[in-house]
């Protein structure tokens, strides 16, 4: 009876030690096929456009990371919708990486992105969370911008407010004037820049000035 006793408190003393073992292993996997997906997953936080083989090549290697982790399950997402997988399905892959990294501002985006033509009620509320987790969010501001347009009619009135702020950091911040192009190429995005500087007429007319000067700009240097 010793025995076993002394057998059995072995082995709970040597429990912890195993699976540390096992959580490093893991991650040291993890960290071995993110390195070898690079730097796509880095690319889409900074949401820079990719080739669409790059995006494939990325989600190939990412299929081998642990499912318990949320981010690689999300970069996975992410760059098998921007290889041109069907959105709806990518929406149980966003929502087991968002099961995991409930924190990702950016996986919050993702998923109001996949799940825009399926149940837009349900992704304005997953702009509400982007927007919650990181309200003045830099390198998605135009990305989550043009969601906010296309999903105007479902946003509660804390997100369109949230919304209408993420819209004036793109005139605000003069890194994110192109951005602006972009937003206005969109289906009312017009109208959220509008919203946005409602009161400020003269914001808008040096907006309208900027997109004039440098769609002429973009179209000079094509020519």
């Amino acid at each position: 009876m010793k025995g076993l006793r002394s057998c059995l408190m072995g082995a709970t003393l040597l429990l912890p030690a195993l699976l540390l073992a096992v959580s490093g292993i893991i991650h040291l996997q993890n960290g071995r096929y993110e390195e070898a997906a690079f730097p796509v997953p880095l690319d889409q936080s900074l949401n820079f456009s990719l080739s669409r083989a790059a995006y494939i090549d990325a989600a190939n290697i990412l299929r081998h990371t642990n499912i318990d982790d949320g981010n690689s399950q999300l970069s996975m997402a992410e760059a098998r919708f921007y290889s041109g997988a069907k959105a709806q399905y990518l929406v149980s892959e966003a929502e087991t990486g968002l099961a995991h990294a409930p924190a990702s501002a950016e996986g919050w985006a993702f998923y109001a992105e996949a799940l825009e033509d399926i149940e837009p009620a349900k992704a304005a509320q997953a702009l509400g969370e982007a927007f919650t987790l990181a309200p003045y969010d830099f390198f998605w501001a135009g990305h989550r911008a043009q969601l906010a347009a296309r999903l105007w009619n479902y946003l509660s009135s804390e997100t369109k407010n949230a919304a209408l702020r993420q819209a004036q950091i793109l005139w605000s911040e003069p890194r994110l004037h192109d951005e602006i192009l972009l937003l206005l190429d969109k289906p009312d995005g017009g109208k959220l820049l509008t919203r946005a500087y409602a009161n400020e007429p003269d914001t808008i007319r040096a907006i309208n000035r900027f997109v004039s000067a440098r769609r002429h700009q973009l179209q000079f240097e094509k020519s």
